[in-house]
């Protein structure tokens, strides 16, 4: 009967608009240069996307999961972008995101829990002289989130920027999961260090997150793309730069990526890291991550030590 009656439920949602929603919690694509394939006369890119999820959700990761490719126009680079590609990505592996540190003085919660979907598959894209913006448009985001408005009917946008295919590129690599707990009126430092693989200078900014289009459960491809990319919409004094609040502090170091968090209240917060990628002075490549804040009640913590490499929450 309780089997015959959670086929029933799962039936219902299929057919309920947004039934994909409320459990998306952040993440990034990323992508590997892979090569030139002579034979095909295309170049390869190993993309990687890695989301993270609400667990305690109903609703599980997508076993398929759409990317859209669109080439930039250098001959007028504000407008619509046009699609080259849309490709299915499949999910490759789930991996649970515990909380850290739970031996030592913080007090986790026991009803917060994260998972993590990664997606990896190796495309084909024609040379081109502009580039191309890769895009994963999802619905929606975690209904629990605080700063922003209508955060379970708001779609999350997975963003990097491919440079022109006569510059032989990796996009920057973030090694630390992007669903950092933090301790609610701790001072608190967070790396969101990413590492690049062929030495480029790295620029790190708080940016707006982006929406994009996704509306449902299985959004169709856009083309052209509405150009800029749609971004969420803050509550009252939430901001960019304030995204706890006028009472938190958010801070980020433009050359390492170490964030400085203060988050005055408990609860579920967005925040954006975007960095920049510039070879020899010249700005190559954009990368985006989408990170849900999740401040919990700890205990009295010491104070931690960081460097670049690892990140700690107490």
């Amino acid at each position: 009967m309780k089997r015959i009656l959670f086929v029933a439920i799962l039936a219902l949602l299929a057919f309920i608009p947004n039934a994909q929603a409320t459990h998306i919690m952040g993440g990034n694509v990323s992508y590997t240069n892979v090569g030139y394939d002579s034979i095909s006369g295309m170049y390869e890119y190993e993309i990687r996307l890695s989301m993270y999820r609400d667990c305690f959700s109903i609703i599980p990761f997508s076993f398929i999961q759409p990317i859209w490719v669109y080439e930039q126009d250098t001959a007028n680079p504000t407008a619509d972008k046009n699609l080259v590609l849309s490709h299915n990505m499949f999910l490759t592996s789930t991996t649970p995101v515990n909380p850290p540190n739970q031996n030592d003085s913080c007090e986790f919660i026991s009803n917060i829990c994260v998972e993590e979907g990664v997606y990896v598959d190796t495309i084909q894209l024609p040379g081109s002289p502009g580039g191309f913006h890769v895009i994963a448009d999802i619905c929606c985001r975690d209904n629990g989130i605080l700063n922003i408005n209508s955060p379970g009917t708001t779609g999350i946008n997975y963003y990097t920027f491919i440079p022109p295919t006569n510059i032989d590129n990796t996009s920057p690599q973030f090694p630390q999961i992007p669903v950092p707990y933090l301790c609610a009126g701790d001072t608190t430092n967070y790396s969101n260090t990413a590492f690049d693989p062929d030495g480029d200078s790295l620029v790190y900014s708080f940016t707006t997150p982006l929406s994009g289009t996704a509306i449902g459960a299985s959004p169709p491809t856009p083309n052209p793309y509405p150009w800029p990319i749609n971004t969420v919409s803050y509550v009252g004094t939430y901001s960019q730069l304030d995204p706890f609040d006028l009472t938190g502090i958010a801070t980020i170091d433009p050359a390492t990526g170490i964030s400085t968090y203060m988050v005055p209240n408990a609860g579920d917060y967005v925040v954006a890291v975007q960095i920049e990628e510039y070879r020899n002075g010249v700005l190559i490549g954009v990368t985006r991550r989408d990170l849900q804040i999740i401040a919990i009640t700890c205990s009295n913590n010491p104070a931690p030590a960081l460097d670049a490499s690892t990140s700690t929450n107490h």
